[in-house]
């Protein structure tokens, strides 16, 4: 399957007790499929590098609910490795709409890419140039730099008559130095 780089969606996020997710989940697949990138139930794992500015700016604006927020995120899908696909994104939030603009690139040429060569962008192979100049352009203006790693497994589902709806389910949530093990699931529908 072929990867979306530029997408919009509508997102809302709760946090449902694991009893909940139980139930959801049971109903949900008579009209929905598990996710093609997961496992036969739809799982995989995530891990994103977040970065943020020194005065946690980008941080800030999350935790303020602010009605405009963005963010900038080097990811991984499933067992990954130095040569495996990385995503680097920018996503922005207006009122629950979220814009997604990412490019491909190796995991390696990644983190090359943020610690060592920001300004030659040319040296890097990318599946979007243009997006890849988004990215250091707002890393620029902001200064950002790798602030915290998160990691979680991830249900999906996605609807089988409408398959632009899609119900994830986020568990084992882990930061670089928390570990959360609540038994409460963050639940995402996107529209």
């Amino acid at each position: 399957m072929e990867a979306l780089e530029i997408f919009q969606r509508y997102e809302l996020k709760y946090l449902i007790p694991y009893s909940t997710y139980e139930e959801v989940t049971s109903l949900l697949q008579k009209r929905m499929k598990f996710d093609p990138y997961g496992d036969e139930q739809g799982c995989y794992n995530i891990v994103s590098l977040y970065f943020d500015s020194d005065d946690d700016k980008i941080y800030n604006e999350t935790r303020n609910n602010l009605n405009f927020r963005q963010k900038l995120r080097l990811r991984v899908y499933g067992d990954s490795d130095l040569n495996s696909t990385s995503f680097l994104e920018i996503k922005q939030k207006y009122n629950r709409v979220v814009n997604k603009r990412r490019t491909l690139i190796t995991l390696k040429d990644a983190y090359d890419y943020v610690y060592n060569n920001a300004n030659n962008r040319e040296n890097y192979n990318v599946s979007n140039p243009q997006i890849l100049g988004e990215v250091s352009a707002f890393s620029s203006l902001y200064e950002l730099k790798p602030s915290v790693v998160v990691s979680y497994d991830r249900q999906a589902l996605a609807g089988i008559d409408e398959p632009d709806l899609r119900v994830t389910f986020d568990f084992n949530l882990m930061t670089r130095s928390i570990i959360f093990k609540l038994k409460t699931v963050l639940m995402v529908i996107c529209l």
